[in-house]
């Protein structure tokens, strides 16, 4: 099974700890893993509220887009 990447400031990376699976919420098939353990939150909010300027000032369907 493939493991999802989280795009942390400014490229896609993934955690150092184990696997967790991600189920679909309707059909409950596992279809995903993530891992997120190892990242510095504090880093990647602050990255945010540096870098996000941009992203804050689009509508929820712009950033859909």
């Amino acid at each position: 099974m493939q493991t999802t990447q989280s795009y942390i400031k400014g490229q896609w990376t993934q955690g150092k700890g184990e696997d967790k699976a991600i189920y679909d919420s309707i059909t409950g098939e596992h279809f995903t893993n993530i891992n997120v353990e190892g990242f510095n939150i504090a880093e990647v909010f602050a990255y945010g509220r540096d870098k996000g300027e941009t992203l804050r000032k689009m509508t929820f369907q712009e950033r859909g887009n």
